[in-house]
């Protein structure tokens, strides 16, 4: 299914591209939102009466909320009102008991009848879950007791009346079931995979669903997909930090959300509305394609999307996918085949190329943006040098860097000065020669295995620490040095069996977070992160990088976005994300003094109070923040041509770590794999 729906995508983006393309650019739709605030029920309740929230959800089609509410003067009974989206209600049922108000879900199924569900515990460690069925009428069909816990996490119905229920029991991680009507028996759906990011709602005879790249229509009885709406090449998001609470496709062709928050509060639940709308009339299409626009960089780029596409009168940008639905080793496949053929994307977005990147970079591959920086007025001078250093030769520039955002694993870590015998920063050798010298049972860094410390220690050289001769096109792995490497990536990586204490810790350089060289000293903590020829550096992520198709026909319009990511409206704009900072210098230095004005404030939830955990550590002053420019103006990508040779030197390097082949018969077996790839390559 994987690889049908990747080849499927990329026979759409053959189309695109040819001649004789069957697809206009009049098809191609964006989708357009509309939200509205869903009357606060809490808190108009909770001036006279009791109240507790029972679920949101869409009955006959509206969106409604059931709630229990009750009078101060009558705690043991209830009634159960249904409110509309304006504040109007109407009264269900009425006089219930007290076990339908308290932690709950509740369905209303398109007959009127009530569906409850509920846990209490008999211990701490004791739980029974009940299931209720009160007819329209106010007659009680069933009452089910039950061992275990359920966490219902959504219903929906069918037309053909059938009720499915995504749920948790105290026995399992998560399943899709089908609740039995009449006996309230739960049955789960064997014929999809349950899946926890995928939301489901009512359809016709088939079951509605809802994945990151669009809805979907679900046979149960066979689990075949059929795509409804693809998010795919829109510019559509959903909203950040809010969960799902249900969803409809109206007749009219809309899109109904219900939307609400992680959290118990009901104030913020709200509708949304989506509507399929055309885009691009007149104007030239640019194709911009990624594995998945998904996460910070993701949504950025589909609000920068969204904001050009307003604002441009000749281009419009089509955001294309592979989704979580294709295989992204697959894609990169066939999008690095498409592109030898003189076809594919107008731009690649992040690592949407993987393995087949740098060969195609070195085939010619990339444009040289050069000349439409030139032409632009664009200096590299304005900009941190991570802008423009990904893939680049000499004063040909063939990427942009939009934003840099440093990753756990390339932010940096730190180490104890202890543990190196010095308050220097250490050189590699010293370094795997102090690891090797500790006396403690440790591990380098927590979650990092010994193949990911192998790649720690070896990532930053361009010529691995002089392992690798590129101009003769040799190597020599038989020296000291990488056996020590060696050694002390077996001896400290990390394994969850053992539970040691980890010896470096990570740093993420977030803005007023981050560990400044003064605490560092304090603290007694040396820099130990990703270690390039020239000393310590931080690694930016890759996934605001973008490269033009040198064989694009629609270069000028490409371009043209990628001028706009590097205006002032976009470098500008706040991504909410305090470890993503701008790559131009004039909008960095606007964030600071903006934060520096406004300030943040740290308070304890408990008395109320402002907390400082250390010195220095939330307090943006003027040093910290030279200190901040000073590493993204050293922030700088790691080679990429020793990628192949680090994937053979990590595969291989295995075998050593399982303990199924000696630190000689690797080490030999190194050499010889990467002088085959280097002749192969010379």
């Amino acid at each position: 299914m994987k690889k049908i729906y990747c080849i499927l995508m990329l026979v759409l983006s053959c189309c695109l591209f040819s001649s004789c393309g069957n697809e206009k650019t009049s098809e191609y739709y964006d989708i357009s939102s509309e939200s509205e605030p869903f009357y606060d029920v809490a808190e108009a309740a909770a001036k006279d009466m009791r109240c507790y929230f029972l679920g949101a959800q869409f009955y006959q089609e509206e969106p409604i909320q059931l709630w229990a509410v009750w009078t101060v003067f009558d705690s043991e009974t209830a009634d159960i009102f249904l409110y509309h989206i304006d504040g109007s209600h109407e009264l269900l049922f009425e006089n219930l008991p007290r076990e339908y108000f308290h932690s709950a879900h509740s369905y209303l199924d398109s007959s009127g009848n009530l569906y409850h569900f509920y846990n209490f515990s008999i211990s701490p460690y004791h739980f029974r879950n009940v299931q209720i069925k009160m007819e329209a009428s106010g007659t009680l069909l069933y009452r089910h007791e039950n061992e275990g816990r359920i966490e219902i996490d959504q219903i929906c119905q069918l037309q053909n009346g059938r009720i499915f229920l995504k749920y948790s029991a105290s026995s399992s991680e998560g399943a899709f079931a089908e609740l039995d009507t009449d006996t309230g028996v739960i049955s789960d759906v064997t014929s999809f995979v349950y899946d926890p990011t995928m939301w489901i709602g009512s359809g016709s005879e088939k079951l509605l669903c809802l994945l990151s790249d669009g809805f979907f229509e679900l046979n149960t009885e066979n689990g075949d997909w059929t795509s409804i709406w693809s998010f795919n090449k829109t510019t559509y998001q959903k909203p950040q930090q809010m969960r799902l609470l249900d969803f409809i496709l109206t007749e009219e062709g809309e899109a109904q959300l219900l939307w609400g928050p992680f959290s118990n509060s009901t104030s913020e639940i709200f509708l949304q509305t989506l509507h399929q709308i055309n885009t691009g009339e007149g104007k030239t299409p640019i194709v911009m394609c990624g594995t998945e626009f998904a996460g910070s960089d993701g949504a950025w780029f589909k609000t920068m999307a969204a904001l050009f596409n307003q604002e441009n009168d000749r281009y419009f940008i089509v955001l294309e996918e592979c989704g979580i639905q294709g295989d992204p080793a697959d894609y990169a496949r066939q999008t690095s085949v498409e592109v030898s053929a003189g076809k594919g994307p107008d731009i690649f977005y992040g690592d949407v190329l993987g393995e087949y990147a740098y060969g195609i970079a070195s085939k010619g591959g990339f444009a040289d943006l050069r000349p439409y920086m030139e032409a632009s007025g664009i200096k590299e001078d304005d900009c941190f040098p991570c802008a423009f250093g990904y893939w680049r030769d000499g004063k040909k520039i063939y990427s942009i860097t939009t934003n840099i955002c440093s990753t756990p694993k390339g932010g940096g870590y730190y180490i104890d000065s202890a543990v190196i015998g010095s308050t220097e920063e250490p050189d590699i050798e010293t370094l795997v020669d102090a690891l090797l010298s500790w006396q403690e049972d440790a591990v380098y860094a927590d979650y990092v295995n010994s193949s990911g410390v192998l790649e720690l220690f070896l990532e930053g050289s361009e010529n691995l620490w002089g392992m690798v001769d590129w101009n003769k096109g040799t190597c020599d792995f038989s020296g000291e040095l990488f056996a020590k490497i060696l050694q002390a990536a077996k001896r400290y990586g990390y394994n969850p069996k053992n539970q040691l204490p980890s010896l470096a810790q990570s740093e993420f350089y977030v803005l007023n977070l981050f560990m400044d060289r003064a605490t560092r000293e304090e603290e007694g903590k040396v820099m130990a992160g990703t270690l390039f020829d020239d000393g310590y550096h931080t690694k930016p992520g890759s996934g605001y990088t973008l490269m033009i198709n040198a064989a694009s026909a629609q270069k000028e319009g490409a371009w043209e976005f990628l001028r706009f990511l590097l205006s002032d409206e976009a470098q500008s704009w706040d991504s909410n994300d305090n470890s993503v900072y701008p790559v131009s210098k004039d909008a960095f230095h606007a964030l600071i003094e903006r934060e520096q004005a406004e300030g943040r404030v740290l308070t304890d939830s408990s008395s109320g109070t402002t907390v400082i955990q250390r010195k220095g550590l939330y307090d943006l002053t003027d040093s910290r923040a030279k200190e901040l420019e000073e590493i993204l103006e050293g922030a700088r990508f790691l080679p990429v041509r020793t990628i192949p040779i680090l994937e053979i030197i990590c595969d291989e390097a295995q075998d050593y770590f399982d303990d199924i082949k000696s630190l000689e018969e690797i080490i030999d077996i190194i050499n010889n794999r990467v002088q085959l790839y280097l002749d192969e390559n010379r």
